[in-house]
């Protein structure tokens, strides 16, 4: 009995690493697994660590598209989402982000928020005499930066209405024979934007 015992515990765990391998290699074939990610078997043989996977979103109104930038709240998901890309994972942040308020952002050119430090400086000696030139006044501008609001934030300015979000896993690739990077669409999916609630009625009031 401890012969076998020892036998056993000889092949059990080259046995079990050569099914978490296969496993794992299965997983990165068939359903778009990170070969970084999963025990990692394989992962210094390719560029396809979740880092070199990204999403591109799009707000999309009347045949035009605006390209807007991933927001904090979905960062759980798209973490997972480039790790092991599934169609439920990737509508879940295509309707989280449908069911979002986006607005354009007015942003303050570095030169405008250079000036005003300049400006408060004056009155310091200590932080004047590091600035060695004063920089051309200039006020705020708008940059058109789309963004979605966050829970707490008040009801925007400028709100940008669009029909559906468009959101799609993308990939980089090394192309070995022109040894250039290239980028592969793994998934896309479009969500619909919630209906506006319809103002009551004359009738209806009475």
């Amino acid at each position: 009995m401890i012969e076998r015992g020892a036998r056993l515990r000889t092949y059990a765990v080259p046995v079990l690493m050569s099914v978490i391998a296969a496993l794992q290699f299965w997983l990165a074939q068939m359903h778009a697994l990170s070969p970084w990610k999963g025990a990692g078997f394989g992962m210094f043989s390719t560029v396809d660590s979740p880092g070199a996977r990204f999403l591109r979103v799009s707000l999309v109104t009347h045949g035009s598209e605006v390209r807007v930038p991933l927001p904090r709240q979905v960062a759980p998901l798209v973490a997972e989402e480039k790790t092991w890309p599934t169609d439920q994972r990737l509508r879940a942040i295509a309707e989280r982000l449908a069911l979002g308020t986006w607005a354009t952002t007015e942003l303050q050119s570095p030169n405008a928020h250079y000036h005003d430090l300049f400006s408060r400086a004056r009155g310091s000696d200590s932080i004047h005499t590091r600035l060695m030139f004063a920089p051309q006044q200039e006020t705020a501008v708008m940059l058109g930066i789309t963004l979605m609001q966050g829970d707490n934030e008040p009801p925007p300015r400028h709100k940008v209405p669009f029909d559906f979000v468009r959101v799609e896993l993308w990939k980089a690739e090394f192309d070995s024979p022109s040894r250039f990077f290239t980028a592969r669409r793994l998934q896309d999916i479009s969500c619909s934007a919630p209906a506006e609630p319809r103002p009551p009625s004359a009738g209806a009031a009475m």
